[in-house]
C-alpha cells in the first residue's frame, strides 16, 4: 500500500489486499483512483480508470478518441474474487461488490451489488439481516460434519471466519487478526517469527518451513524466578486457607474457550472422588468465568475451588501446587507449562499440545475424547519428587531468558549485515 501511495494513489488506513500479486490497478493515472478505509480486495480485484477500446477507432476511422474516468471507493468496502471496477465509477461506504462482478455504474452506500454489469440486488441492512439469520444456522451445520466426517469434537481452529460464534469476546480480535490475515504475511514479509512450530503452521500455513528467513524464537521466562522455594509456596498457601496436608491442583490461563475450564471442572469432580482432601486454584479472568462458577455451584464443589483472579506472583502459585491441570482445546506454545516445569511442577495436560514443551519428566498427557475419570486418575497418581532440582532443565534451555536474548540479538545483527549489502 504504500508504495502505491507514492505512485499517487490516494488510499486510506487499514485497506488490505487478499493477493497483491494478483491485483491490477491502473498505474498509469493513479491520481483518478481514490479508496477509502477498511476496504478488503480478495484476489484478481481490477480497477480500470481508462480503456483502449479507441483503438478500434483508429482502423475504422482513422481517429483516436481516449477514454479515462475517475474512480472513487467509499470507506469500509468489500470486494469478492474476480471483481472489475471500471473508469467513472463511484462506490460507496459500506458496501459489498460480489463475485465476478463488473461495476459499470455508481454504487450508493449501504448496499449489495452482484452479476456483469453489477446491479444493486438489496441494501445491506436487508443483507445483514438475511445472514444474521443464516449464518449461525451454516455454521453449526459444519460443526456438524466435522462430528460425522472425524468422529471427534470440532475446535475454534477448525472455523475459519465462522470460529466467532465459536470464541468468547473478548479473543474476538486477536483471533480475527490470525484467522483472516496471519496466512497472508508469509507472502509478502522479509522475516518470520513464531515462538513454536505449531504456532508457525497456524499463522504462516504449512509452507512456512519453506521461507528462506523464518525464525522460531521461543516465549521464554528468567528460569531463577521459578526456583522451586517452599517457604513462599507455604505463604500462598496460607492466602488461600489451604492446609499442608490437602492436594492442590491447579490451572493459569484465560477464562476463554480454548482454555477448556468446563472440562476442568469435570475432572476435578472426579478427582475430589479419589482425594477428598483435594482443591482447586483457578489463576486468570475471563468473560467465561461467571460460567465456570456457576458450573461449580451446580456440582456443589464451589467451597473447594479459588478464583483469585490475575496474579502477579504467577511463579509462587505454581510453586504452592502440588499438580497443574491444562486440557486446553490447543495451544500455539503454552509458555505456563515450561514456568510451571521451571518450579518442578508435574503437569497433565491435553496432547493436542506440541511436544516441544516437554522438558523435563513432569509432563502426562491426555486425548480429549479420555473421560473425565481417566484424567484423574493420572492427576492423583502425581509422584512427590524433588522440585528444585528440575529447574536446571528450563535454565539451560533456549527457554531460559537470557538464551533467548542472545539468539534474537545474533538475528537482528545478521539482519543488518544483509541490508547494508
Amino acid at each position: 500500500m504504500n508504495y502505491l501511495r507514492k505512485l499517487g494513489f490516494k488510499i486510506g488506513d487499514n485497506t488490505y489486499l487478499q493477493s497483491p500479486k494478483t491485483f491490477r490497478i491502473d498505474l498509469t493515472r493513479p491520481s483518478l483512483i481514490t479508496i477509502g478505509s477498511d476496504c478488503f480486495f480478495n484476489v484478481r480485484n481490477s480497477l480500470i480508470a481508462h480503456d483502449v477500446a479507441s483503438r478500434v477507432f483508429i482502423k475504422k476511422y482513422n481517429d483516436y478518441l481516449p477514454s479515462e474516468g475517475r474512480i472513487s471507493i467509499g470507506n469500509n468496502v468489500v470486494f469478492g474474487s474476480d471483481v472489475t471496477v471500471l473508469k467513472g465509477v463511484t462506490i460507496g461506504d459500506n458496501c459489498i461488490i460480489g463475485l465476478g462482478s463488473v461495476v459499470t455504474r455508481d454504487i450508493p452506500s449501504n448496499s449489495v451489488a452482484i452479476v456483469a454489469p453489477a446491479k444493486i440486488v438489496c441494501t445491506l441492512d436487508e443483507f445483514y439481516e438475511k445472514r444474521k439469520n443464516k449464518s449461525i444456522e451454516e455454521s453449526f451445520e459444519y460443526a456438524r460434519s466435522i462430528v460425522e466426517r472425524y468422529g471427534r469434537r470440532p475446535i475454534p481452529a477448525d472455523f475459519w471466519d465462522s470460529f466467532v460464534f465459536f470464541v468468547s469476546g473478548e479473543d474476538m480480535d486477536q483471533q480475527w487478526v490470525k484467522s483472516i490475515f496471519a496466512k497472508q504475511v508469509g507472502k509478502v514479509a522479509d522475516y518470520w517469527f513464531s515462538c513454536s512450530d505449531k504456532a508457525a503452521e497456524r499463522l504462516f500455513g504449512n509452507a512456512y518451513s519453506t521461507y528462506p528467513h523464518y525464525y522460531d524464537i521461543p516465549n521464554a521466562i528468567n528460569a531463577e524466578n521459578y526456583l522451586y522455594d517452599p517457604d513462599r509456596a507455604r505463604e500462598i498457601r496460607k492466602q488461600l486457607g489451604i492446609g499442608e496436608d490437602e492436594f492442590l491442583c491447579g490451572h493459569v490461563g484465560t477464562f476463554s474457550d480454548p482454555k477448556n475450564h468446563s472440562f476442568l471442572i469435570d475432572v476435578f469432580y472426579e478427582v475430589l472422588k479419589i482425594k477428598p482432601n483435594a482443591r482447586l486454584v483457578c489463576c486468570g479472568a475471563g468473560v467465561l468465568m461467571p460460567k465456570v462458577k456457576a458450573k461449580a455451584e451446580a456440582l456443589e464443589i464451589a467451597e473447594k475451588i479459588s478464583f483469585p483472579g490475575v496474579v502477579k506472583n504467577c511463579n509462587v502459585y505454581l510453586m504452592a501446587m502440588d499438580v497443574m491441570v491444562f486440557p486446553s482445546l490447543f495451544e500455539g506454545f503454552p509458555i505456563t507449562v515450561i514456568e510451571a516445569e521451571a518450579t518442578g511442577l508435574p503437569v497433565v495436560m491435553s496432547d493436542v499440545i506440541t511436544h516441544e514443551v516437554d522438558l523435563t519428566a513432569l509432563i502426562d498427557r491426555h486425548s480429549l475424547t479420555d473421560s473425565p475419570q481417566d484424567w484423574a486418575r493420572t492427576v492423583c497418581e502425581v509422584k512427590n519428587i524433588d522440585r528444585r532440582a528440575q529447574n536446571r532443565s528450563i535454565a539451560e534451555s533456549k527457554y531460559n531468558m537470557r538464551t533467548s536474548i542472545k539468539m534474537i540479538t545474533n538475528i537482528y545483527q545478521e539482519m543488518l549485515k544483509q541490508e547494508t549489502i
